[in-house]
């Protein structure tokens, strides 16, 4: 019972006439961070597996951006798992905590995951490989 008269009394001090202001600004940076995180794992895929293809292959182009894309995607899932054990350290039978950053972090760590999953999970739904990455990500 105290633990929720404190999560309340926090959730009355957060919620401020303008702290949807803090967090909408919270989400555009990390927005732009993403973009930038995400452009940089394409470029880095494109530099180590730029020299596998023969650029007189006809489908060279292709398989190179399948390749990307499928290294992109396997990045993308291990830096979702970083950033949840970063950014969000919540314990079962302990509370969460209320605040403006920890908002923020439940939605950063919820986009990042659900953007960089979508293209292996839809290929890859049955796989048992989900199990372990869910079960990484504290989804028991």
């Amino acid at each position: 019972i105290e633990n929720c008269q404190q999560a309340t009394t926090i959730l009355k001090r957060e919620t401020k006439p303008h702290c949807w202001l803090r967090l909408g600004f919270l989400k555009i940076m990390f927005l732009v961070l993403e973009m930038y995180l995400f452009s940089v794992m394409t470029l880095l895929g494109f530099y180590l597996f730029g020299g596998l293809i023969s650029p007189n292959f006809h489908y060279g182009p292709l398989i190179l951006w399948l390749i990307v894309l499928f290294w992109f995607s396997g990045v993308s899932v291990v830096t979702s798992i970083i950033l949840k054990r970063l950014f969000i350290r919540k314990k079962a039978g302990r509370p969460a905590a209320c605040s403006i950053f920890h908002s923020f972090a439940d939605w950063a760590v919820d986009y990042h995951f659900n953007v960089s999953t979508y293209f292996l999970f839809s290929l890859t739904y049955n796989s048992r490989l989900w199990n372990i990455v869910l079960w990484m990500h504290g989804m028991d």
